[in-house]
């Protein structure tokens, strides 16, 4: 019996090590599918002149529930893991934010301030899933 608990042990360690998040730099993300984009009008290249690229890193296991990523606190998507959306909008200052969408802990968002002009192209990768999310920008032109 003792055996048997070592070798799950040893098994499910072994597992947990492939279970581990992927960055964007392994996996090219997938596009969000149209019915979990809420303003759609945003997601046109027409919309505005510069570009906010939001990747979520690919997961396995936990944290595989949408997050709900925000601009200026209004939802434009709900992303999964692997998933990419670009969000293209005028010049200006804008807060985005990313959360659980089913937020049991009540967590703040994750925010990331940027003022946007003259045709500027940024990245955001989201990571983490319903219990620890985390944002931050990985690049900008």
């Amino acid at each position: 019996m003792i055996k048997t608990f070592f070798a799950s042990a040893v098994i499910l360690t072994a597992l947990g090590g492939c279970m581990t998040p992927q960055t964007t730099a392994n996996n090219p993300p997938g596009e969000v599918p149209a019915s979990r984009i809420h303003i759609k009008e945003m997601v046109n290249p027409a919309a505005g002149p510069n570009e906010v690229k939001v990747i979520r890193d690919a997961q396995w296991g936990w944290g595989v529930n949408p997050l709900e990523f925000s601009v200026n606190y209004v939802v434009l998507a709900e992303l999964l893991p692997g998933e990419a959306v670009s969000a293209w909008l005028p010049d200006g200052e804008y807060t985005f934010s990313v959360k659980p969408g089913n937020n049991p802990q009540r967590l703040e968002p994750r925010i990331v301030t940027l003022k946007l002009q003259k045709g500027q192209k940024h990245t955001l990768r989201i990571g983490g899933g319903e219990f620890n999310v985390t944002m931050e920008e990985v690049g900008a032109k």
